[in-house]
């Protein structure tokens, strides 16, 4: 299944920045990385972590910086069931680079908010 979506992942232009969501995503994260630079991609992993606070989600640690923005981006969660933690996530991409675009990576994608998937 990894390798499946890996293999869609293909398209992107490179460097590619894989942000991690919370603990099934680094899992994830590290596997498609190693497809990607198997295949020749120059690839970068991050992690974001979210919490949920006074009803709203936040960010409450990454290592992912403006100035690392340099390429494409692809927020990586394992399972996406209602997508609560992605808009903070792509809040925080497009206050950095407004116009780029932002890409996401499931392998069961429960709400069709992914970009790439295996599972739907």
């Amino acid at each position: 299944m990894i390798d499946q979506l890996a293999y869609k992942m293909l398209v992107l232009e490179g460097p590619i920045h894989l942000l991690a969501v919370c603990t099934g995503g680094m899992t994830l994260t590290k596997e498609i990385a190693l497809r990607l630079g198997e295949a020749g991609k120059q690839v970068d992993c991050f992690e974001v972590w979210t919490n949920l606070i006074d009803g709203k989600r936040e960010i409450s640690k990454t290592d992912f910086t403006p100035d690392k923005y340099q390429g494409t981006v692809v927020i990586i969660e394992d399972v996406i069931w209602q997508g609560r933690a992605i808009p903070p996530i792509k809040d925080m991409l497009e206050k950095i680079k407004p116009n780029q675009k932002i890409y996401i990576a499931a392998l069961l994608d429960c709400e069709h908010r992914a970009d790439f998937s295996v599972f739907h």
